[in-house]
């Protein structure tokens, strides 16, 4: 297993200092096998481009959010990861709602979308994913 932590910092890190700040953290964040996304903050692309790495997320084909707060999802980043490529956002149907509200319906037609549950496991990317 490959882990990439694109962030590791916390809610209150201002996300429009990436560089003023030399070991900026960003917001928590991972990539795991480079094709399963953990929590599709703001910066996920910012991380890429300033790491040298500017296809990090080309091979992303499912999408975890743990929760809706913005500095774990980011309804515009969904929307690029999703826009031009078979990938599944998996998130809790609170999610689902604020991506529609924030992008509008028409956009989030085109995102294979799978509810989830706490409690309930699901397999995805070929591992066993709990919400709690």
């Amino acid at each position: 297993m490959k882990l990439t932590f694109l962030g590791t910092g916390a809610a209150d890190w201002n996300i429009d200092s990436y560089d003023a700040m030399p070991f900026f953290r960003r917001n928590s964040s991972a990539l795991i096998d480079d094709a399963l996304l953990i929590d599709p903050g703001p910066h996920v692309f910012h991380f890429a481009e300033k790491n040298g790495t500017p296809d990090l997320l080309d091979g992303v084909k499912d999408i975890i959010v743990t929760h809706s707060h913005g500095d774990h999802f980011c309804p515009e980043t969904v929307l690029r990861l999703c826009r031009d490529r078979d990938c599944t956002l998996w998130c809790s149907p609170e999610c689902m709602k604020v991506l529609g509200q924030k992008l509008g319906s028409e956009c989030v037609f085109g995102i294979n979308f799978r509810s989830t549950e706490v409690g309930k496991t699901y397999e995805i990317g070929g591992y066993l994913v709990t919400p709690l």
